[in-house]
């Protein structure tokens, strides 16, 4: 903007350059100023440094404490560098809080005093003084308090929290990169300090961790090898992977071990990956919805038989549609939420040069150019968009921004007449007045117009009224030109014997005068001749196109060397993937190669060299490839190419890599080996390979969830690959260090030594290596590969650390790609949730509620529930010329089938088609109801519908008819205004073309024939047939098409059952196999009949077969083996069983019948035989192929017959479950409501028990071979196996099931990444075989994770923002207005809103249904009460059902103000339910009950009222606008005539007609007339206020932090304490009853409300009845105190451990938790404490349950023995008798599993407790998705509300930026946003208050604002309620320091008051401001401006940051109009004050 706005020389605006700077914003420039120092402290730069100097000094200081006393010179100046940088942020920070006039010059809030002082604190010299007090008095002895006192600096974390909080925040950063910075200061901050406490541990007596540290390499005296071991140990558990050989040794570490997995734990699985699941679902949102949108676009495309040319251009629209405004063709709402002085500075700049173009508002002003530049509008058009046709009217001033324009003549599809690029100004008299088009003018390349429409332009010229005449003068003047210039001599066309047209020519002169212009010579002669007018004058209203930009579809753009290419051709696409086969297959070898083998042959370097020459390649293309730098501009000059791909860093990085390094050896006689890691430059290039990838993701078309796992499967690939060369190199580079990890480790050292397995057998050190660096980098902690030395460790623990943050990066975006995947279903199954409830609520009848389901399902199915047709359409965004050829000509092939369309034209069907509406209605609608005056024309498009007549000759003879493709009804009522005598109702799935009865005869009257002949046409039918109109007898003539249908599938099918005798069907059934010939026999084999596949009998067959294949594969994979190893003769009976069932289902998959791709059910049985032979015949006779029977066992000889046959059996008997697989998913895709969630994880837990169930048993099978004997067959697993040297096997006792778990148990390791083993894979087959398990599983992991937790990631959408519109509204009120009894009254209404709709409003749902449902819905709903109405009482059923769709319901709580006295209102309200008192001047008048009807009766529109309508109890209210109403009645005399007295009397009021049958239908007014809701007097008792504070307090302890621990010490209890020692504890159980049953007695006495009257009930029997149905009320306070072990022990021995199980009921508790956070989550008022609260406490409870079953396993008698080892040493077998040890080690070995850090600790000493590991493991899977679903849920939801906020504001600056907005105002406008969010978290004032009824805003808002219309001259003297009502029509908008309010020669019919901050006012000359004045808070301006409408005079602008208040006159002119008194004193003041008269109109 500042470039453009600086060349105006006639407008005296200040350079825009000159009001900002970079940082941070600002709109003045203050760069001399020394105060502008105070703000550094809020620059990003300087906090981050801040931040680093805390972590610095945190670190130098533990490290001080800790592991070194003394500090190097070098330590210490950093300490204090750092400590000084503090002392300045501090002091600044100071400065900035006190200098009170200059911090105001920008919107940074000053620093929390608290904060301040403990910064002040932690700056005292504490270590300072007393060193050198110390000093001076003891001399330079140490002492250790010394170094304490530094920990003051551990302080400053509070700081750093504060920071990233901060920063999290504020909208448009990076927050995936703040989140991971937060995520790792926190592992830092908590690995620091812990591992200093950690290193305190080792001076503790007796054993200690430091135990284990003799089989590691380091400096027993060096601390800073100390610190990095106790770093190292900690880190890695606080990542849960941890396999090494230090472990807890007493009670203090095991609990820092303990804490440590927790923490680390919540930190990663639960808080980091919520966090980032979040921010990633916000990355991808946009595109996604997108996506979305287009793959239901191409659903629809299919459906409609869309040719694929049709179907590929659409696709290659919307590509471009997404690259060029990424989906966003129209200027979002958000802009609109910024003050319209930044809307007029953003619209200037962006439509700046379309008005100057243009020579008609070239030279107006510039405020006028601003106000004209607010109503333009910036649109695209994509290729073939035409923006006007020949013979349209031309309404718009069109500017070309790019792009190119075509012009035609009469022939569209001819060549185009001349074409016009960027830079011209079409159509600029049509904004002023309208004319015919004779061309058409249509996109032929994606283009960006600026339009200036007609009326937008009227609309601000009427403003203006000077400017307005001078444009009119200006067009006149083009008139004249226009005729001076038709002479004949001014015109000079060439002959026609040239064959020249008039265009041509006119082309031919502008080339020529362009020419000469450009040469700068002297005209020729021919062209003197014409006048200047004609030749150049306007000419500048246009710009030629250049052909370069029509080319497409093009690989070179020149074609002359040096080539350039297009980048998107395919010869370029081709190219990169050559490039990019030769980076992969050289990022493999090198590294190999380089590290493992160290040297090269020659035949690998030729290879090698090749590829170098494929990448050089690569790189020419790159530098020849046309650059596209933005989507509107390229690059196509091949040396601006070259300077600018040489600019980026990849480029570098390209040339680096091409570099010969290797060569560099040859010179310096460097090793082979060297010269070969020389070769590793190459390996740089695998970056091509992500970012081909990253280019991928970017693509609309793309499946997200599987281009991320190939992202990440390689991106882990590639870096397990990497970091083993490279661990490898660091150890063995030339030779081995023998201090190296590989020289060290155990396991190798028995490889060499101790095993005896031969070399071969050996596992190679790549496989080593790989193995090493896989169980660091992907947490596999069965490895028994251990660091030796401090580099090792340092390496590990990096690594470590890489694979944490890659794990949590790649969980998270799959998560959040499921999360977007489900996101369509999920809103789906939110809706349908909320239409149950809605049902439910309203006692919507079962019929009905079954129809308004199958609607629903049948919208869904179709189109996901997109309206097709309509301003909301998902192809409203398609070029016209795809929607013309693909929906436009659908619907008028339709229509053409229609008689009356027939002869019309084909314009006028075309034109009835764009007006049409489509919509799809289920089987079983009634479209149409006999005896209903209907408004709308249907006309089928698909299906077909049965129609019965009402005519009376019809009716007896019991006409039916049926209706299809292309039949039309109601067509003579719907023109004859008479009520229909159809009845037509949907037999299938119908699409129908609904055309509106007003637009169809608008449609007509423009075409005078026929709208002449139709009158005709009508006039003469109603003569003939009037006796039939008028319901007396006759007949009508039919609109039947006589076409078949087009429908197809199963939707639009028609199943007609037609009745033929049996003799036919049997001709029938045999013809068909006649017509097989020889094969005629086949009918002998089947039945006749065939299976209906929804029939009972085939769904039960199907649930048996699903059964017994289940079955069989348990028997496959965990059973037949060890019948099979006993050569059980049972084992054949049972799989023969199984078989024999199977293949009989194959057999009767023969019979099931199918729907084929016409949508017609097949029945032969010889037809579904075929068909079930196509489709999955193949893969379930395979599945019960005969293996052993057919010998094929055997063909690796008979010594493995076995072995292969059960490998056999193992892959392909699982595959009989793909139909229980597909079952599930089709159970998935037809549930109703809440199901869909259960059936998909069912699918995907199914999926991963068989999968570890094959890899299991496939896993034994492999390892143990078989033995063959004459008996038996034996399987033997070596001495020297896996599973024989595994730490669980040898530690268990053997037996004939012990392998199978182990393989089970290590398999499931793999999966979980969890064990408490360790596996020793020591041979180069176990390895290989173990990699290919876990490439396979952690595929499966991933993908079953991400898609189970992006499942259970959801929420109450409308719950969550209700939540923080209340959050946002409580802080507002308490910051500006602290009135508790408006905040109360505020809340009380929104909560009695939501409990009453649970955020799905009546109104809101019946508006997204169909109009035949919605009508259906509001008759059942409200024709008692509209009947009940004093006007619409008697009339008939049509005139209710034609009316009832319009009201609108609403609820008032009790004793709220529906009208006050003196009100303008213009709604009618209509007592739905409840009862509402009318008073006038506090007497009452009458009480209105359901039927009574109040408001404004008047025909004017509004009215003033006189009566006061408060309601008596909670009251629903019909609500509709009395305009509507008048409109809807027009027809009926009745309601008119009784109207029409009661106006006359000027009633307000109306009774119901029969009030008290109306009474009888309120529920409430008989609750009302009892006692229930008055204070008992014949009890004595008390009552408890269930909102009283105490009450509250004491239910939050007792239910959440009582109940919970109860639980937990009872469950102890329960299993570590002995009957015989319950004495003990005995006092604490019935302590806690006697505590609980306060929680009964209050139970008895805690008051409700009644939710239908909103009285509180008082009456104590209703209270304890209500208290005792309760089932989680009192009956569950009762089981909970039951003593039942008293009872119990009169039939046990008070020894018995059976005594403790009967305080189980106790445990129930912990329900009392559960209730409480149920009841308060749907609350709008929910804390985020106890969200969090509930969800630790939920953890902690499963973690402690599974301790007491892990204990109950483990130790028998109270003695817990477990296998434990010291390093490497032998395991010894501990006994703990000690039951708080034991209980601690169960503790710690289960939180071990749950957090799957793999301490190798405690070891199962059985199977029974290997298997309670395995069921422990896959529990503890299923709850870590269960919680971090629960926390992510969580996150997303804290999280979705700034998102929301934050994805529109970067709607606008992506739109805005599109537009070619300066970068300037961007950072303006997004400044702008950034301030909105951070200072009022959206609106500046709460849509709480903006949305609430009339008395609660007008309450709130006086007591805000009401002081400045009280205190200012023009309004203090009006009236009271005049005032109340005014200040509801006042806006607030907060301009930030320095922003414009106003500007000189701005009209905006405002006037403004300061409630906040300073205003300058002030004039410009030239580039100098003048300030005339100050005006403070309290102040006013533009009185005049905004009475009168005139321009203003002066210019405004903000001083500090302002809140003013805006009163548009738009929005109160009606006042004056009933406020005539108030209107009167408002202009005496404005004429004695402003010396202005009467207020006119214009305005």
């Amino acid at each position: 903007m500042s470039g453009r706005l600086g060349s105006i020389k006639s407008v005296t605006l200040r350079n825009v350059e000159e009001d900002i700077i970079s940082e941070p914003e600002l709109y003045f420039d203050d760069s001399g100023n020394w105060r502008k120092i105070i703000f550094l402290p809020y620059n990003m730069l300087w906090r981050i440094m801040i931040v680093f100097s805390i972590l610095l000094n945190c670190w130098i200081v533990t490290y001080n404490i800790s592991f070194s006393n003394e500090l190097t010179a070098g330590d210490l100046v950093i300490y204090y560098l750092c400590e000084c940088f503090y002392f300045i942020d501090v002091v600044l920070t100071i400065m900035h809080r006190y200098m009170l006039p200059y911090r105001k010059t920008q919107v940074y809030l000053p620093k929390n005093s608290y904060i301040l002082i403990i910064d002040v604190l932690t700056l005292l010299p504490y270590y300072e003084i007393y060193y050198i007090l110390h000093l001076s008095s003891r001399g330079r002895a140490y002492g250790f308090s010394w170094d304490y006192m530094k920990s003051k600096v551990l302080l400053r974390i509070l700081n750093i929290a504060l920071f990233f909080h901060n920063t999290n925040n504020i909208p448009g950063l990076n927050h995936v990169l703040v989140t991971t910075g937060l995520q790792i200061v926190a592992f830092y901050l908590y690995q620091v300090i812990m591992s200093s406490f950690f290193f305190a541990l080792r001076n503790a007596k007796g054993r200690k961790w430091t135990d284990n540290l003799v089989y590691h390499n380091f400096d027993n005296e060096s601390s800073i090898q100390w610190c990095i071991l106790t770093n190292t140990i900690i880190g890695n558990v606080l990542a849960h992977n941890w396999p090494g050989i230090v472990k807890p040794e007493n009670v203090t570490e095991e609990m820092v071990f303990m804490v440590t997995m927790v923490l680390g734990f919540l930190m990663h699985i639960m808080i980091f990956f919520g966090q980032l699941t979040a921010l990633y679902i916000k990355k991808i949102a946009d595109q996604y919805d997108f996506s979305a949108r287009l793959n239901v676009i191409t659903q629809m495309l299919d459906d409609w038989n869309v040719s694929n040319k049709t179907k590929r251009e659409a696709i290659d629209k919307y590509n471009q549609f997404w690259e060029k405004k990424y989906g966003t063709k129209r200027m979002p709402l958000a802009f609109y939420e910024i003050p319209k002085s930044l809307r007029s500075d953003c619209t200037i700049d962006v439509f700046w040069y379309a008005l100057k173009h243009s020579q008609l508002f070239n030279e107006l002003e510039f405020s006028t150019l601003k106000n004209l530049s607010l109503r333009m509008k910036n649109e695209f058009y994509m290729p073939g968009e035409f923006l006007y046709r020949r013979d349209e009217i031309k309404k718009k001033m069109y500017y070309i921004v790019s792009g190119v324009v075509e012009v035609f003549g009469e022939n569209e599809r001819g060549s185009s007449l001349i074409s016009f690029s960027g830079g011209t100004v079409l159509g600029e008299i049509s904004s002023l007045m309208l004319f015919k088009s004779i061309v058409s003018l249509r996109c032929a390349t994606y283009t960006t117009v600026q339009t200036l429409d007609a009326k937008n332009l009227a609309r601000t010229m009427r403003k203006y009224h000077r400017t307005n005449t001078a444009l009119y003068t200006k067009l006149h003047q083009r008139f004249r030109l226009a005729r001076e210039m038709q002479h004949e001599d001014l015109v000079k066309l060439k002959s026609k014997s040239q064959k020249r047209t008039s265009m041509k020519w006119i082309k031919q002169q502008w080339h020529s005068i362009y020419t000469e212009h450009k040469a700068k010579t002297v005209l020729e002669e021919r062209y003197q001749q014409i006048t200047v007018y004609h030749t150049s004058r306007f000419l500048g209203l246009y710009v030629l196109s250049d052909d370069v930009e029509l080319k497409k579809k093009i690989i070179c753009l020149k074609s002359t060397c040096p080539y350039l290419l297009e980048p998107s051709s395919s010869f370029r696409r081709f190219c990169e993937y050559i490039v990019l086969g030769a980076v992969v297959i050289q990022s493999l070898l090198l590294p190999y190669l380089s590290f493992f083998q160290k040297k090269f042959t020659n035949l690998q370097t030729g290879w090698l060299y090749m590829l170098d020459l494929v990448f050089v390649f690569g790189l020419y293309l790159d530098l020849s490839t046309v650059i596209k730098r933005n989507r509107k501009k390229q690059m196509t000059h091949l040396s601006n190419i070259i300077i600018y791909r040489g600019k980026q860093v990849s480029t570098l990085v390209d040339i680096f890599s091409m570099v010969p390094l290797e060569f560099t050896s040859l010179v310096l006689s460097m090793s082979t080996h060297t010269m070969a890691v020389l070769r590793l430059n190459r390996v740089v290039r695998i970056y091509k390979i992500f970012k081909a990838i990253q280019q991928a993701q970017l693509n609309v078309w793309v499946n997200y969830l599987q281009i991320r796992m190939v992202k990440y499967f390689l991106l882990f690939l590639y870096t397990l690959y990497f970091t083993s060369c490279i661990m490898f190199g660091m150890t063995c580079f030339s030779k081995c260090d023998p201090y190296g990890w590989l020289s060290y480790n155990s396991v190798l050292r028995a490889l060499v030594s101790e095993n005896g397995k031969n070399k071969s057998e050996r596992a190679t050190n790549f496989l080593l290596s790989l193995d090493y660096t896989a169980s660091r980098l992907l947490s596999l902690t069965w490895a028994h590969n251990y660091a030796y030395s401090v580099m090792d460790i340092i390496v590990e623990h990096f690594v470590t650390l890489f694979g944490y943050y890659l794990f949590s990066f790649c969980f998270a975006e799959l998560a959040a790609c499921s999360v977007l995947q489900l996101e369509v279903r999920n809103k789906y199954l939110r809706y349908l949730k909320g239409l149950k409830s809605f049902a439910a609520r309203t006692r919507i009848p079962t019929n009905l509620r079954n129809f308004m389901y199958d609607m629903v399902r049948c919208h869904w199915h179709y189109n996901k529930r997109y309206d097709i047709t309509g301003p909301n359409s998902i192809i409203i965004d398609m070029p016209e010329n795809l929607k013309n050829d693909i929906l436009i000509d659908r619907i008028v092939r339709c229509l053409k089938t229609v008689p009356f369309f027939i002869d019309v034209g084909d314009d006028f069907v075309r034109d009835v088609a764009k007006i049409a509406e489509l919509n799809v209605l289920p089987p079983g609608t009634i479209m149409l109801r006999t005896d209903v005056l209907q408004t709308q024309m249907h006309v089928i498009l698909r299906g077909y519908c049965t129609v019965e007549s009402s005519i009376p000759t019809d009716k007896y003879h019991k006409y039916i008819n049926t209706y299809s493709y292309g039949d039309c009804f109601p067509l003579m009522e719907l023109f004859l205004g008479v009520n229909t005598f159809l009845n037509v109702v949907s037999a299938t799935t119908v699409e129908l073309i609904t055309i509106h009865r007003r637009d169809l005869m608008n449609c007509i009257k423009n075409r005078d024939r026929l709208h002449r002949d139709l009158e005709k046409v009508v006039q003469g039918h109603m003569d003939a047939y009037y006796m039939v109109l008028t319901r007396q007898k006759g007949r009508l003539p039919e609109m039947l098409s006589g076409q078949k249908s087009l429908g197809r599938g199963d939707y639009f099918a028609y199943d007609v059952n037609d009745k033929v005798r049996e003799d036919s069907q049997k001709v029938i059934f045999t013809r068909t196999y006649q017509r097989l010939g020889i094969w005629e026999c086949l009918r002998y084999f089947l039945f006749r009949r065939t299976l209906e596949p929804t029939s009972k009998i085939f769904v039960s067959w199907e649930i048996f077969r699903c059964t017994v294949a289940t079955l069989y594969v348990l028997y496959v994979l965990f059973f037949m083996k060890f019948y099979v190893r006993r050569r059980d003769p049972i084992d054949p009976i049972i799989r023969r069983s199984f078989d024999i069932i199977l293949i009989f289902d194959l057999y009767v998959r023969f019979h099931v019948q199918y729907y084929d791709e016409k949508g017609i059910k097949i029945t032969h049985p010889l037809y579904t035989a075929y068909h079930y032979l196509k489709t999955s015949f193949v893969l379930d006779a395979f599945c019960v192929f005969p293996f052993q029977d057919m010998n094929l066992h055997t063909m690796f000889g008979n010594n493995h017959r076995y072995h292969v046959l059960m490998l056999l059996y193992n892959v392909v008997k699982p595959l009989n479950l793909h139909r229980a697989y597909n079952g599930l998913n089709y159970l998935q895709e037809e549930s109703k409501q809440g199901r869909a969630m259960f059936y998909q994880n069912i699918r995907y837990v199914g999926l991963v028990l068989v999968v570890l169930g094959i890899l299991s048993s496939t896993l034994e099978i492999v390892t143990c071979w078989e033995k063959s004997t004459s008996r038996d067959i034996f399987y033997t697993c070596s001495n020297d196996s896996w599973i024989t040297q595994s730490m669980v096997s040898s530690k268990i006792d053997q037996n004939f099931y012990t392998p199978s778990i182990i393989c089970i148990y290590a398999v499931l390791s793999i999966f979980a990444t969890c064990t408490v083993g360790v596996f020793k894979f020591d041979t180069s087959k176990e390895l290989i075989l173990i990699f290919l398990l876990t490439a396979v599983l952690f595929g499966l992991r991933w993908f079953v994770l991400a898609k189970i937790t992006s499942s259970r990631i959801s929420g109450n959408r409308t719950l969550i923002h209700y939540q923080h519109s209340m959050k946002v509204f409580l802080d507002f009120m308490k910051k500006y207005c602290p009135n508790s009894n408006l905040a109360h009254e505020t809340v009380s209404h929104y909560e009695h809103i939501w409990k009453k709709t649970r955020g799905y409003n009546t109104g809101m749902t019946l508006s997204s249904f169909h109009k035949v449902l919605k009508t259906d819905l509001t008759v059942y709903l409200y024709s008692t009460a509209l009947k009940s109405t004093y006007l619409l009482w008697g009339v008939d059923s049509s005139t209710i059902r034609f009316i009832s769709s319009y009201f609108d319901e609403i609820y008032y709580r009790k004793d709220a103000e529906i009208i006050r006295c003196n009100d303008i209102n213009h709604y009618i309200y209509i007592v739905y339910k409840g009862q509402v008192d009318i008073s006038v001047a506090n007497d009452k008048l009458c009480i209105l009950t359901v039927g009574g009807m109040f408001g404004c009766l008047s025909s004017n529109g509004n009215t003033r009222q006189t009566i006061n309508a408060r309601t008596k109890v909670n009251v629903d209210i019909l609500r509709i606008d009395s305009t509507i109403f008048n409109n809807l009645i027009t027809d009926d005399p009745k309601i008119k005539q009784k109207l029409t007295r009661e106006r006359f009397l000027k009633t307000e009021y109306l009774m119901p007609y029969d009030s008290k049958k109306a009474s009888k239908t309120d529920v409430t007014s008989d609750v009302i007339s009892g006692s229930l809701y008055v204070e008992s007097r014949t009890l004595k008792t008390f009552f408890i206020n269930p909102t009283n504070t105490y009450y509250m307090i004491y239910s939050y302890v007792t239910n959440v932090h009582f109940a919970t621990f109860s639980s937990l010490v009872i469950m102890t209890i329960i299993v570590a304490v002995q009957h015989s020692h319950m004495s003990s504890y005995n006092a604490y159980i019935y302590l806690m009853d006697a505590y609980f049953f306060t929680k009964v007695v209050m139970g008895f006495h805690v008051t409700y409300m009644d939710q239908e009257s909103g009285l509180f009930v008082k009456y104590y029997s209703m209270i304890w009845r209500r208290y005792l149905r309760s089932l989680t009320g009192f009956w569950l306070d009762l089981g909970s105190l039951v003593p039942f072990e008293l009872f119990a022990s009169f039939f046990f021995e008070s020894n018995s451990p059976i005594l403790n199980y009967f305080l189980l009921n106790r445990t129930l508790r912990v329900l009392f938790m559960i209730k409480y956070y149920t009841d308060c989550k749907n609350t709008l008022t929910v804390s985020k404490h106890l969200r969090w609260t509930y969800l630790m406490y939920v953890m902690i409870l499963l973690i402690h349950l599974n301790a007491c079953l892990w204990w109950l396993i483990s130790c028998s008698d109270m003695t817990c023995s477990y296998f434990k080892r010291i390093g490497h040493e032998p395991y010894v077998t501990v006994e703990e008798e000690d039951t708080r040890s034991s209980f601690r080690l169960a503790y710690l070995y289960v939180i071990n599993v749950f957090t799957s850090t793999g301490l190798k600790i405690i070891t199962p000493t059985s199977n029974a407790e290997l298997i309670a590991t395995i069921v422990m493991v896959c529990v503890a899977q299923y709850i870590l998705i269960a919680l971090t679903a629960g926390f992510a849920t969580m996150l997303v939801q804290d999280k979705s509300v700034m998102t929301q906020f934050e994805r529109k504001a970067s709607h606008v600056l992506k739109y805005l930026e599109l537009a070619n907005l300066s970068l300037s105002l961007r950072n303006r406008v997004w400044n702008y946003y950034i301030m909105l969010w951070t200072r009022g978290r959206g609106p500046w004032i709460p849509t709480l208050i903006t949305d609430a009824p009339p008395y609660i805003k007008g309450d709130i808002m006086q007591l805000l604002f009401g002081k400045y219309l009280k205190d200012h001259f023009l309004f203090k003297r009006t009236h009271v309620d005049f005032q109340r009502q005014l200040i509801i029509c006042m806006e607030v908008c907060v301009f930030l320091p320095g922003m414009y309010i106003v500007q000189k020669g701005d009209v905006d019919n405002c006037m403004y008051f300061i409630d906040e901050g300073e205003v300058i006012v002030y004039e410009k000359y030239g580039k100098m401001e003048v300030e005339h004045v100050v005006l403070n808070s309290g102040k006013s301006f533009g009185e005049s401006q905004g009475l009168f409408c005139t321009p203003h005079d002066k210019s405004y602008k903000a001083r500090y940051t302002s809140r003013i208040l805006i009163l548009n006159k738009k929005r109160w002119k009606f006042l004056l109009q009933w406020f005539p008194a108030s209107k009167e004193q408002i202009e005496e003041q404005a004429n004695r004050r402003l010396g202005m008269h009467k207020m006119g109109n214009r305005c």
